[in-house]
Parts: structure tokens; sequence; C-alpha cells
């Protein structure tokens, strides 16, 4: 048996490995995470107790297969037990590293943009503050708006422990 071939098809198997790998990236939408998060318990100021430092670092990815750039408008970030069952704080005072603009920021289409918030010192009960050290680890949560995706979508940190517990 003779085998022939066309010029169409060794064109064909010459060109299919120059075709590379299609992009499996599945982030269409933001794909938000919570990373390095950190809180210090004490005395602000004298009798007071409350957070005296902290804060996370936010990665927002974008895949390449997303319809384009997405503008992302930050929410709340409250601070959890490690159970995710009791807010300590509903509304931490961040602020928000490069990149934000009141709030907003644009993330590119194949891309992250990767942000370090601080949280500035906010006073709290004493028994927010003893219910914080004493809960075996606590958790952020945030939320971001993402307009490719038109709703808001939540964010947690991993559980932590919270320092300058006594």
């Amino acid at each position: 048996m003779r085998l022939t071939s066309s010029p169409l098809a060794i064109v064909a198997a010459l060109a299919f490995p120059l075709a590379g790998c299609p992009n499996t990236d599945p982030a269409v939408f933001i794909d938000p995470t919570i990373s390095s998060p950190s809180l210090t318990v004490g005395m602000p100021s004298v009798l007071v107790t409350g957070i005296t430092s902290g804060g996370f670092t936010l990665d927002l990815h974008l895949g390449a297969r997303a319809a384009g750039p997405d503008t992302v408008k930050l929410g709340e970030f409250s601070l959890l037990n490690g159970s995710m069952s009791d807010t300590f704080v509903p509304s931490l005072q961040v602020n928000a590293g490069s990149g934000y603009t009141n709030g907003s920021a644009v993330v590119d289409q194949n891309s992250d943009l990767v942000t370090a918030f601080t949280l500035s010192t906010q006073e709290l009960s004493s028994s927010t503050s003893s219910a914080i050290c004493g809960a075996g680890g606590v958790v952020f949560e945030g939320s971001i708006d993402d307009s490719l995706k038109g709703t808001t979508v939540p964010v947690y940190s991993d559980i932590f422990q919270p320092s300058g517990c006594p």
C-alpha cells in the first residue's frame, strides 16, 4: 500500500504546533483574594481599647478571556470571628494603597491589581476588644462591586490571630 499526502495536510501538520495553547484562565470576572491579614488590638489612647494597627493585601485578578477591563468599587470591610458567625467590627476604617481613586480601580484583562490596605486606629469597647482576643481567630470580610459581573462579590481572608492581646 502506498501512502500519499497532500500539500494541505503537510501544511496543517506543521502549523498545528505553532497554534499554541489556549488560555485556560477561567477568571472572566474579578477573582478577589485577601492575603497577609494582620490586626493589633491595644490601647490607642488612655482608658480606651481598640484597633491600633493592621492591614491586608487585596489581589484582584482578571483573566485574559474577560470581555474587557473591569471597574471595581470597594464596599465595606468588617472583622468577624473565625467561624464567621459573629461580627466584631461591622465597618473597619481601611485605607487603600495605590491603584484606587475614590474607592474605585480599573483592572485590565489578563492582569492583577495587588494593593496593600492599612487599618486606621479605631476605638472599640473593652468587651469587643476582649471578644476579638478570645475568639481563637478572626477573619476580614469585604465586598467589591464588579462592573463586568454587575453584582457585589464577597471576599474573605483566612483565619488569623490578632496580636497585642493579653
